[in-house]
């Protein structure tokens, strides 16, 4: 169960919205799914009324079962990984958000410790630098 309401508070309190998921399908899970639908209602999100996530910062972070080289033209998907992006981007611009580059972690079902430590690493230092960035945007403001 979604509690749509309580989503919505902790969305209108937030700055920056991360969406943490792995691809499923080329897309997100389907729970994600349902909480767009639910969650990011017309007259909220977007349409007629409030614009309750206009300006603030999607960052989303996923996880992909192959390597990179499986995400090119000539690799099992037969396309580059950012072709899967566009949905997932569109639905944070259509809400008003701003859009930074994903954060994909490549064959997370078989990398080592000590990659899953880089990437924790890199994730960590992008939300600390998304927070720095937004903290002196609103000091300039």
């Amino acid at each position: 169960a979604i509690d749509v309401e309580l989503e919505q508070q902790a969305l209108s309190k937030a700055r920056i919205v991360v969406w943490q998921n792995p691809i499923y399908w080329y897309s997100v899970p389907p729970l994600l799914k349902l909480w767009f639908d639910k969650v990011l209602a017309y007259g909220w999100a977007y349409g007629e009324g409030e614009h309750a996530l206009r300006g603030k910062v999607c960052q989303w972070v996923t996880t992909a079962g192959g390597d990179p080289a499986a995400w090119t033209p000539q690799g099992q998907h037969q396309h580059a990984f950012e072709r899967f992006v566009a949905p997932i981007e569109q639905t944070a611009h259509f809400c008003g958000m701003r859009w930074e580059s994903p954060l994909v972690v490549y064959g997370s079902h078989r990398i080592s410790a000590a990659e899953l430590q880089a990437c924790a690493r890199d994730y960590r230092e992008r939300l600390l630098a998304l927070v720095a960035r937004e903290s002196g945007e609103l000091r300039h403001a």
